[in-house]
């Protein structure tokens, strides 16, 4: 509810003083990443999606800031 667009909104206030393009898809996109990370990790027990999600979020800052 509100608490997750709070956290977009702040993200989003990240991604907009880096100059990304398009700071609430962004920050939509990095919440996504953040969501799906936590309930695979506590679906199957394995950390790994930590870091599969991290890489994600790479490759999206880079895109959307270049």
């Amino acid at each position: 509810g509100e608490h997750k667009w709070l956290v977009i909104a702040y993200i989003g206030e990240f991604a907009h003083a880096a100059g990304a393009t398009d700071p609430g898809a962004l920050a939509l996109q990095l919440c996504l990443l953040l969501d799906g990370a936590t309930a695979g990790t506590h679906v199957t027990g394995d950390p790994s999606a930590a870091g599969a999600a991290r890489a994600a979020a790479e490759t999206l800052i880079d895109a959307a800031i270049g």
